[in-house]
């Protein structure tokens, strides 16, 4: 008997033949789904609550009110940008600079040789006129002068003898009793002798002067400022002693412009700032003028008296200043900056009632005193006048001063 292999059907067969489907003929892809719609409304949706509270909530605005005529701009100044006029007096100068020294010093020199018997005074000792300074020693001095007074005492009694003479041949000579020889004689005799006794009195003064100058006296009041001696010391004629100077006046050697020399005279002021007095001026006098200029500079001195009554200055101390050349009192008068000029001519912007007004003016010469111009014509005592070169400001204009 054959035998059948029976083939008994999977349990799972529908299954799987459902997956070799699946396989055999895959699905199509799923379609993305769109979102955008959704954000337009809510957007829309955002959009409308928003329209709604503002118009509900919000207060109505406050309509601009339509200006009908633009106001006039103010335009603000600094008190310093302005200056309010007032006369004052205005000076022209030329600057100077120079050394101080005493107007009064003298360099003590020996007049007579010998020794230095005693120095009584110091540098910086104040003396007083005829003070005894130093002594040289006087015997020699003093046998030189005993000998010419002797010789002339000699000499005179000598010629008191042929004056008698000449008197007594005089009157025999008018009796007949003598020759013209003989008068002749004897006066010739007596003209000799008077001669001699002349010139011998003349060495008997000299030699008392020498006297006296051995003994060296302060010329004036006023400071010792050098000694060159000591006691014991052996000078010549023409050596140097001592220096005293008088410092109650003191004179400036200013060197001034040679181009100036022409406006500077006797007589003028200068104010002058002296060294180690900061902050201090004071006042001098032109003396004199030298006629040739400093060598090598272009530069010529000039000499002023400083009145010094307290002794404060002393030689040496450098001053610096200037000489007033000319003034001009009561002037009107404005910085440079001040000035302007259109097609018109020169004006200044003056400041009436807030408002800027061009004023013509007229330009005067510049001068020393700050730098400024007068203006003889155009402005007076009190006017307001714009200073600072603010180009943008002109006729018209109103303006305002700032608290600041």
């Amino acid at each position: 008997m054959s035998s059948v292999a029976t083939l008994k059907p999977r349990a799972d067969a529908p299954r799987a033949a459902a997956e070799d489907a699946a396989i055999a003929n895959p699905p199509p892809p799923a379609r993305r789904r769109r979102r955008w719609p959704w954000v337009l409304v809510l957007l829309l949706l955002a959009g409308g609550a928003g329209y709604y509270y503002m118009t509900t909530q919000a207060p109505p605005a406050t309509p601009t009110p339509v200006a009908t005529e633009a106001a006039d701009p103010v335009m603000q100044l600094n008190s310093f940008e302005v200056i309010t006029l007032a006369p004052q007096r205005l000076s022209r100068s030329v600057k100077i600079t120079g050394p101080l020294s005493p107007a009064r010093q003298t360099a003590l020199t020996a007049q007579v040789a010998g020794t230095i018997e005693s120095v009584s005074a110091r540098p910086g000792d104040t003396v007083i006129e005829g003070q005894i300074l130093a002594q040289i020693d006087v015997t020699d001095l003093r046998v030189r002068l005993e000998q010419q007074r002797a010789t002339m005492e000699a000499t005179q009694a000598q010629l008191a003898l042929a004056q008698t003479q000449l008197q007594s041949t005089r009157t025999l000579s008018e009796r007949g009793l003598s020759s013209q020889s003989s008068l002749e004689s004897a006066q010739s005799n007596v003209n000799a002798l008077t001669a001699q006794v002349e010139a011998l009195r003349a060495q008997v003064t000299s030699a008392e002067i020498a006297l006296g100058h051995a003994t060296i006296r302060a010329p004036f009041d006023g400071s010792v400022a050098a000694r060159a001696i000591e006691p014991g010391q052996t000078v010549n004629v023409g050596g140097a002693l001592l220096t005293v100077v008088d410092l109650s006046e003191m004179e400036v050697q200013a060197a001034a412009p040679l181009s100036a020399i022409s406006s500077i005279v006797a007589g003028q002021t200068a104010t002058l700032s002296v060294e180690a007095f900061s902050g201090q001026s004071v006042t001098a006098t032109v003396e004199r003028i030298n006629p040739v200029a400093i060598e090598g500079t272009r530069s010529i001195a000039v000499y002023l008296d400083l009145p010094n009554p307290d002794r404060l200055f002393r030689g040496g101390m450098f001053t610096t200043g200037a000489i007033e050349i000319a003034a001009l009192e009561d002037a009107i008068a404005l910085p440079e900056a001040a000035i302007r000029e259109d097609q018109e001519g020169l004006y200044a912007l003056k400041i009436v009632d807030g408002v800027l007004v061009r004023q013509p003016i007229e330009r005067g010469e510049r001068w020393t005193t700050g730098n400024l111009i007068d203006i003889p014509s155009g402005l007076a005592a009190g006017d307001v006048v714009v200073t600072a070169p603010l180009f943008e400001l002109a006729p018209g204009m109103r303006v305002a001063f700032s608290e600041r």
